[in-house]
């Protein structure tokens, strides 16, 4: 069984890190719908903990996209590097 290992705050020091984060909702399969927010609050929280890791790290908001950015905004996949 996989075993979560806790983020190292700052271990990437000054490396430049892009968080991208979907801005629509998506259907989660699997998930009763009660859980659902539950399991959109744990994803920001993780995405949050993962910016830690860089003193430089950003996120970005993929406004119209869900689950796919590759499909739904790819442009701002670019945007996120760009930045960086």
């Amino acid at each position: 069984m996989f075993a979560p290992q806790p983020l190292n705050p700052g271990a990437l020091g000054a490396l430049p890190l892009a968080v991208v984060s979907r801005g629509q909702a998506d259907r989660l399969p699997g998930v009763a719908s009660p859980f659902h927010g539950v399991v959109e609050d744990q994803g920001g929280a993780l995405q949050h903990e993962l910016l830690t890791i860089s003193c430089r790290g950003t996120q970005v908001l993929a406004e119209r996209s869900g689950h796919d950015l590759h499909v739904h905004d790819p442009g701002t996949r670019g945007e996120s590097f760009d930045r960086g």
